[in-house]
């Protein structure tokens, strides 16, 4: 849904943001942490694990921009969401939309 890409970033912002303000049973830093550096590895494996997502299956493409994405980021984990949201308005800035 390229046409929604904007959009779907601005709701990951809103909800990690929501999320981790919430959170009481561990400190904030520590879990955006450990979310921040497993989300490009679950990303990852929805594109070459066992149950990757049908709406990219055959779309060569979009699969690797989201290889593109991950792989830097499981290579060099970064600490907090805005950070993956960066890492995702730039690889759609350099690359174009998801097609």
């Amino acid at each position: 849904m390229p046409q929604h890409a904007s959009v779907l970033l601005q709701s990951f912002d809103a909800l990690s943001l929501a999320y981790f303000e919430s959170i009481r049973f561990e400190p904030r830093g520590q879990m955006e942490a450990r979310a921040a550096s497993l989300l490009p590895a679950l990303a990852l494996a929805r594109i070459d694990g066992k149950s990757p997502v049908e709406y990219l299956v055959g779309r060569s493409t979009a699969q690797d921009q989201v290889r593109d994405l991950a792989r830097p980021l499981i290579r060099r984990p970064v600490n907090a969401m805005p950070a993956i949201s960066l890492a995702w308005r730039k690889a759609l800035a350099s690359a174009g939309p998801l097609r």
